[in-house]
């Protein structure tokens, strides 16, 4: 069965090429987060120093770099969620 110019088939193809779009918008502020993370890291390293016996210094340098760990696994879900919506468009 073909659907013709602008019918149903076609919307839902473009729709889901503009899901594979919005997806990438996300993993872009996603990195553009990891940016301001990594400046953070950099204050925080300023105000505490690398070695510290202080539990609050260990921690805001610890729980900052989890921030890195959880945006780069974002980065790896989007990544993966294009890559299915290109394998699921590929079936049209």
């Amino acid at each position: 069965m073909s659907i013709g110019p602008g019918g149903h088939r076609d919307g839902h193809h473009d729709a889901v090429g503009f899901a594979g779009l919005q997806v990438q918008e996300l993993e872009n502020i996603v990195l553009a987060a990891k940016e301001v993370q990594q400046e953070v890291m950099g204050v925080i390293m300023s105000a505490v120093g690398e070695s510290t016996d202080l539990e609050s210094a260990n921690n805001a340098r610890e729980w900052t770099g989890v921030i890195d760990s959880k945006l780069d696994e974002i980065v790896g879900l989007c990544e993966s969620i294009k890559a299915e919506l290109l394998r699921y468009g590929g079936g049209f």
